[in-house]
């Protein structure tokens, strides 16, 4: 509030009342459901908040904070900064504190709305989420496989196989509140080398990179599967055996064969 006061000339008192402009940030710019978030009110045209002034924060008809104290402490907190903004801070967000109106007022004039859009929440790929690489051996084509159990909003996936980057195609959804259980699929007839690694990202708000399980049957002369190994045991030991059984029955035959020999010569002797 400016007043002005008359000059000698003046007949009257003139008050004028300049109504600042109040802005409204919330940070972080991501929601996450159970994380907190900070609502900043900045009063504009001012330099400090004036603390003979109220400060009211609602969520939409409800009053929640009056000059920093809360209607629930536990759910809602204000802070004053030193210079011209205060602060409330929302803990543990929820689903019910999304697509809810929060009003900021500062003195009896000057307020400003923010909506708690759904436009501003995200929930993330769980940790355990992987894209399943796979060739299918019926129709021999190249698949990687999604499955997001829970996850918001819909994400749109790309795969990274050999510098070209390929979209998913989404094969089933269901929605539950907020909330999406997605199957998506990348599949393709031309077949990349078995090895080549393979990147799948999606994006929601942010950017998120999926780990692969890639369940090809993949090997190189310097790194061959262990199923060969074994193939190469179960060929190898009973060709060795074989080996070992004749080699000792011509050793036999062959001592036989000697021992009719000496027979004969000492006989033919006599």
């Amino acid at each position: 509030m400016d007043v002005h006061f008359p000059t000698q000339t003046a007949k009257k008192l003139v008050i004028e009342f300049n109504v600042s402009r109040i802005s409204l940030v919330i940070q972080p710019g991501i929601l996450l459901i159970h994380q907190n978030i900070n609502i900043t009110c900045t009063v504009h045209g001012i330099d400090i908040i004036n603390s003979n002034l109220t400060r009211q924060w609602s969520k939409g008809p409800d009053l929640i904070c009056y000059n920093g104290i809360s209607v629930d402490s536990s759910k809602y907190i204000e802070f004053l900064t030193s210079g011209n903004q205060f602060k409330l801070q929302i803990k543990n967000v929820s689903e019910s504190d999304l697509d809810s109106q929060y009003q900021c007022r500062y003195g009896f004039e000057t307020q400003q709305k923010m909506l708690l859009s759904k436009n501003y929440f995200e929930y993330p790929p769980a940790n355990e989420v992987r894209a399943i690489v796979n060739t299918n051996e019926s129709d021999r084509f190249f698949t990687i496989k999604l499955h997001f159990k829970k996850i918001f909003p819909l994400p749109r996936c790309t795969a990274l196989v050999e510098g070209t980057n390929s979209s998913f195609n989404l094969t089933s959804s269901k929605s539950f509140g907020n909330y999406y259980e997605l199957d998506l699929i990348h599949q393709s007839a031309d077949k990349p080398n078995c090895n080549v690694e393979v990147i799948v990202k999606c994006k929601l708000i942010k950017e998120y990179i999926i780990p692969t399980e890639d369940l090809r049957k993949c090997f190189s002369k310097e790194n061959p599967p262990k199923e060969l190994y074994v193939i190469l045991l179960v060929i190898f030991i009973p060709l060795t055996l074989i080996t070992i059984i004749i080699s000792l029955v011509i050793c036999k035959i062959k001592k036989t064969e000697n021992a009719k020999s000496i027979i004969q010569e000492n006989a033919s002797c006599i």
